[in-house]
């Protein structure tokens, strides 16, 4: 993988979000960034050896006074936030040319241009919605493994962290730390993930906020997908066949197959999205969703693998009952 490029850290990117959503304003106050020394070499965790990862990772663990547990350095930077028992992974930082263009298209279209659903891939790949490219630069940050349960969805909302049984992570970390890289996607595999109405949004990012966590934005989620890379879908560039599409590179499994809600606002357009990586404000409008195949498998053959495309974008009224949230943190 070639190396990422380093972030630009601005501590302060999420207050005219905060300004402008009903979260609380003192949510930057609880999150604050790591210095630039520590943001650049987070930057380049995968082209670190495994010292100098494991370095990174008990800086990262200071910075966060205590917040983080280092769980695995072996490839995938993986840590437990003691507060809410929930598995992040480490997305370095980096430059991610969001969205679709026509070159994309042409090398999706060499695949698909003589299925019986090509007018429906057609009509997706074309859109506006998921246009321009837009290049945008992401500071480097933590984001669940996997989407939370129903159980840790609950508890959180009530303001405690998940107890035994709701989604904690296995006592034995030791154990989890040595998984080879199969073992580990197994482990992943086995949390489900829990689904809500747009409705509750809202009342689960204040939840979320309480705990020093947030939502996404749609950038971090695009260039976690991406992991780095032009690909196409988080596996690589071929159209997959089912949302089991297995791990990418930056360890995030089946990335798309779960409507993901994202902090940003919905606007029809990649145009004027911010190009530092924080979210879009769109006072009034639903949030961004990210992916969201498998609430529509077993397949109909209508193109609905586009829904796991890294461009792939819609509104959180599109899949209101089905959305799912995949929790960050900023370092």
């Amino acid at each position: 993988m070639p190396p990422h490029d380093s972030p630009t850290v601005l501590p302060n990117k999420w207050a005219l979000w905060a300004e402008h959503s009903n979260v609380p304003g003192s949510l930057q106050d609880i999150l604050p960034g790591v210095s630039p020394d520590l943001a650049r070499r987070a930057s380049r965790w995968f082209a670190e050896d495994e010292g100098e990862r494991a370095r990174i990772a008990r800086e990262l663990v200071l910075a966060s006074s205590g917040a983080l547990k280092i769980v695995r350095t072996r490839g995938v930077g993986a840590f437990l936030h003691r507060p809410t028992s929930v598995l992040f992974h480490l997305v370095p930082g980096g430059t991610v040319a969001m969205g679709f263009d026509d070159e994309a298209w042409g090398a999706l279209r060499e695949q698909y241009q003589f299925w019986d659903e090509c007018d429906e891939a057609e009509s997706v790949l074309q859109s506006r919605e998921i246009r321009p490219r837009a290049r945008v630069q992401v500071a480097p940050f933590l984001l669940g493994a996997r989407p939370l349960s129903s159980e840790q969805l609950e508890a959180i909302a009530a303001g405690r962290p998940p107890g035994p049984g709701e989604g904690r992570a296995p006592p034995d970390l030791a154990r989890v730390a040595k998984l080879p890289a199969d073992k580990y996607l197994e482990f992943l595999e086995a949390f489900g993930a829990g689904t809500f109405g747009e409705g509750e949004i809202l009342e689960f990012e204040r939840a979320l906020s309480g705990f020093g966590l947030r939502l996404p934005s749609e950038a971090e989620r695009e260039h976690a997908a991406r992991a780095g890379t032009s690909r196409l879908f988080p596996h690589g560039d071929a159209i997959p066949s089912s949302p089991n599409i297995g791990m990418n590179p930056f360890g995030f499994v089946d990335l798309g197959a779960d409507a993901e809600v994202c902090a940003d606002g919905w606007v029809p357009s990649l145009e004027g999205i911010p190009a530092d990586g924080r979210p879009r404000v769109a006072p009034g409008a639903p949030r961004v969703v990210r992916g969201g195949a498998a609430s529509c498998y077993p397949w109909q053959g209508c193109a609905e693998w586009t829904l796991l495309l890294c461009a792939w974008r819609g509104p959180a009224t599109a899949h209101d009952g089905f959305l799912t949230l995949r929790p960050a943190m900023s370092l």
